[in-house]
């Protein structure tokens, strides 16, 4: 038994990075890290932990999986947003965010290339990185 464990312990930890890059945007948070934003980052729900993880205390994120803590008008907020809905440019300006990091295919990352003001920073096939 302490052998499978072991054994099963040394693969879980070399597909650790495989894993992180089929899952999470880790080529942005490259990016990130050598490009590191001024003020909190628009981020995709899913992806709020990680970020986190790999890039707190110098990047802090819009919200991360922990909704009921940030409370209701907050995740409406990034729904708005995120889905374009409503004003979805209000909350953006209202926290001050100058970096979003998306999913590729999001509304979102449709809208973002197409306002003036917004650049495309960073893409690869699961993430987008655009700033003001």
């Amino acid at each position: 038994m302490a052998v499978f464990i072991v054994a099963h312990t040394a693969q879980v930890i070399r597909r650790q990075p495989q894993t992180e890059a089929e899952h999470f945007p880790a080529g942005a948070v490259i990016y990130l890290e050598t490009h590191p934003p001024s003020g909190p980052v628009f981020n995709h729900y899913d992806w709020g932990g990680y970020l986190i993880f790999k890039l707190y205390p110098g990047t802090r994120v819009f919200i991360d999986g922990r909704a009921d803590v940030y409370g209701e008008p907050l995740m409406e907020q990034f729904l708005d947003s995120y889905y374009l809905t409503d004003d979805w440019r209000q909350p953006l300006s209202q926290w001050g965010i100058k970096t979003a990091i998306v999913a590729r295919n999001s509304a979102l990352a449709a809208a973002l290339r197409m306002t003036p003001g917004w650049a495309c920073r960073y893409e690869d096939s699961q993430a987008v990185i655009f700033s003001r």
